[in-house]
């Protein structure tokens, strides 16, 4: 609980872009479209032939439906990769505060006195139920967490900058001069509540994802370097050498 689980966020976030790619290399595969094409027409030709009242013979089926359906599966698989690159960028940025809210519990499992300056207060009949104080700090970390995972994009960077004193690293969130958080905020939300959610291309897809994935990367690496705070990636953490003792200065 006190390091970053750098490696199960990474991989998410990888998981999500290789998918992508290995399913428009296979869509654009002609056996396997193809075989898409067949499977759709023999499923639609066995649905009719066993209603009753339909008659339809094999050759006015073939010379009806066959070229009809293949378009469609065309166009169903050319639409279904424009949706897979939406959804990818929803999921990516919600990887991505998962991946936030894990960084915030490990540095206040850290540092709890970062919980000291906290305008907020806990119920006797809480306590009581905790029974002990390593629970009763357990609790309260997590009531802080479910906090900070309830504001916005922009309010997590500013709690990470000023809370947890986590500088601007070599710019690490921008990308040759791009500041993309915001964006690619507006994207998610325009893509869920929108009636016509804005489109994501190829290019702005991997430039997401790649830009969470950078982020996540380097967050873990000052935390361990500046301030000490461990994280898990395989045997990788243990080459890149941290601070002695952990502190936020």
């Amino acid at each position: 609980m006190n390091k970053i689980n750098l490696e199960k966020y990474l991989y998410q976030l990888l998981n999500l872009s290789t998918f992508y790619r290995y399913s428009k290399i296979a869509f654009k595969n002609n056996e396997i479209r193809n075989e898409i094409k067949k499977n759709e027409f023999d499923s639609i030709k066995k649905t009719l032939i066993s209603i009753e009242k339909i008659h339809v013979t094999d050759q006015l089926f073939e010379d009806v439906y066959r070229l009809k359906l293949e378009k469609n599966v065309d166009i169903h698989i050319d639409n279904g990769l424009k949706v897979l690159r939406q959804h990818i960028v929803v999921s990516s940025h919600t990887i991505f505060e998962n991946f936030l809210c894990n960084l915030v519990r490990s540095y206040l499992n850290v540092f709890p006195n970062i919980l000291k300056d906290r305008e907020k207060s806990i119920s006797f009949r809480e306590i009581v139920d905790l029974k002990d104080n390593d629970s009763v700090l357990k609790y309260v970390i997590e009531k802080e967490v479910n906090d900070f995972s309830w504001i916005s994009i922009e309010e997590k960077k500013d709690y990470l900058t000023k809370r947890l004193k986590i500088l601007n690293p070599k710019d690490l969130w921008e990308i040759n001069g791009e500041y993309l958080l915001k964006e690619i905020d507006n994207k998610r939300h325009s893509i869920i509540h929108d009636e016509n959610p804005v489109e994501i291309s190829e290019e702005e897809l991997f430039k997401y994802t790649y830009y969470f994935e950078r982020i996540i990367f380097g967050l873990s690496t000052y935390a361990k370097v500046y301030q000490g705070v461990d994280f898990i990636w395989q045997n990788i953490s243990e080459k890149i050498p941290g601070k002695d003792k952990p502190s936020l200065k």
